[in-house]
């Protein structure tokens, strides 16, 4: 049996400041959403419970990216782009972190 383990979710867009850092800039009105998550859940299943939070219809395009922990990134830091996630192996990628 797999463990969950709790992952933050927020609604937003990131963006290349003029230095070339990455910043996730988070739509105001979204506070954020916390929820469990398998490491071996699926990409169509994280995909379901963003749809299902923000309401999205299923021909709504969306994309999931995240930035591993900074002491990750070396050397490049946060200027390194944000991670997409687009596979279930992507997913697993990420929840191993």
């Amino acid at each position: 049996m797999s463990t969950v383990l709790p992952v933050r979710l927020f609604h937003g867009a990131w963006r290349r400041n003029d230095d070339g850092y990455w910043i996730f800039q988070r739509r105001p009105s979204d506070l954020g959403l916390t929820v469990l998550i398998k490491p071996t859940e699926t990409f169509e299943g994280l995909q379901s419970i963003i749809r299902d939070h923000y309401n999205l219809k299923p021909d709504t395009p969306f994309t999931v990216a995240y930035h591993p922990p900074e002491w990750l990134l070396e050397p490049e830091g946060t200027r390194t782009p944000p991670t997409p996630i687009t596979t279930t192996s992507e997913v697993e990628a990420m929840m191993s972190l």
